[in-house]
């Protein structure tokens, strides 16, 4: 298993313009449409990480982040590194703020956004970070193609929202995102 975060697939296959289209990406989506998953607000930022007891890392061995966000990111990690207590062998945020992804949440300063983490094997979710709400993929996706897709979350539509993270709860490896701008076919 690579260091590096793995792509999250939505639930449902895409055509050549990019809209949803009635097939799921995954089995497993449909198998667990009505399973209860947890929904967490998902940042837009660049992805980062850290071995735990070594060093950081970017979404790829090319990230080019500067040196501000670098020393961001690993001010982030010598926090976390003193609460782990899951067997953690690596750990992943969303670096957002000043200068990433034009900054679509008007942060004045760099943070580190934890979405993750693992051990050698599986991954572990959150850890210390509340989810945010627990509902059916049915039902988050009912919301998305409605429109409500922020009515998921009980503290209301944040400054900029781009969407929801979902994992199931019963198997923290299955997990998917609905982006508020995702496109549907039907």
């Amino acid at each position: 298993m690579s260091k590096y975060y793995r792509k999250i697939n939505s639930p449902y296959k895409r055509d050549k313009k990019g809209v949803f289209i009635p097939e799921f990406a995954d089995p497993v989506f449909e198998e667990h449409l009505d399973s209860v998953w947890a929904w967490t607000y998902k940042w837009d930022g660049t992805s980062v990480g850290f071995e735990v007891g070594g060093e950081v890392f970017g979404r790829t061995p090319d990230s080019a982040l500067s040196w501000e966000q670098w020393k961001t990111v690993l001010v982030w990690q010598q926090y976390r590194e003193g609460l782990l207590e899951n067997g953690e062998t690596y750990v992943y945020g969303e670096l957002v703020g000043p200068d990433v992804q034009r900054n679509p949440h008007g942060l004045d300063r760099l943070a580190v956004m934890q979405f993750d983490s693992r051990s050698e094997e599986n991954y572990l979710g959150l850890g210390y970070q509340q989810d945010i709400a627990y509902a059916s993929l049915r039902e988050a996706i009912d919301k998305a193609r409605t429109g409500f897709l922020p009515d998921l979350l009980p503290d209301g539509d944040p400054r900029y929202f781009e969407g929801v993270v979902g994992r199931l709860v019963d198997d923290p490896n299955v997990i998917t995102k609905l982006k508020v701008k995702d496109r549907w076919s039907w």
